[in-house]
């Protein structure tokens, strides 16, 4: 199906002799019929899978490097959204922590991934922001602060996103691009909300 997909993509024909097997998924196995089979058949299959099943090494390194930048994107918004807070600025920290949990959403989905696929997530120190609202208290310089975190992630996403997908990892790669258009979406946003110098109200 994957090959078919990308074949669509690419505007390439698809072989007329074209045959791949089973590490390809082209080839699915149906349930063992266990009246049928030699003793170690069934034990042999599951180990087979459980390998094919894994991420590969660069796949899982990807990964884990857009888990480690959501994961400090979500905590970049909490942090904006307690300083919004100590000013009482109510629609400032709705919208922020609006976006954190769309953060957090990413991560989770990713960190399941990762257990489904028998993933290792890479350890790894994240600095929180220290609190100083010389830096934060203007809300338009707050905004562009955020623009640019945005446009750094979009191109770190871009580039992560094509790699997987040259990779043919299918899986991961919709993970990511899905990701990236939350991004660009936000990114769109942010812009609007810069014009307009205001939040929108998220009402979370």
């Amino acid at each position: 199906i994957t090959y078919a997909v990308e074949c669509m993509l690419n505007g390439e024909e698809i072989p007329v002799d074209w045959c791949q097997g089973h590490s390809e998924n082209a080839v699915y196995l149906t349930e063992l019929n266990s009246a049928a089979i030699a003793e170690g058949t069934e034990e042999k299959v599951e180990e087979v899978e459980v390998v094919k099943s894994k991420l590969s090494k660069n796949s899982e390194k990807l990964l884990n490097q857009v888990l480690d930048s959501e994961t400090r994107f979500m905590m970049l918004q909490s942090f904006l959204s307690a300083c919004c807070n100590l000013q009482d600025d109510k629609i400032g920290n709705h919208y922020y922590v609006y976006h954190s949990d769309d953060c957090k959403y990413n991560v989770s989905k990713i960190v399941k991934y990762f257990k489904k696929k028998c993933a290792t997530i890479t350890e790894t120190n994240i600095e929180i922001p220290t609190l100083d609202f010389t830096i934060y208290k203007d809300k338009i310089k707050t905004m562009e602060f955020i623009k640019t975190h945005l446009e750094e992630l979009i191109k770190t996403y871009s580039d992560i996103s094509v790699s997987l997908f040259n990779n043919k990892d299918v899986v991961s790669y919709d993970i990511v691009a899905c990701i990236l258009r939350t991004k660009d979406w936000y990114l769109d946003e942010i812009n609007e909300c810069i014009e307009q110098c205001g939040y929108k109200d998220k009402k979370v």
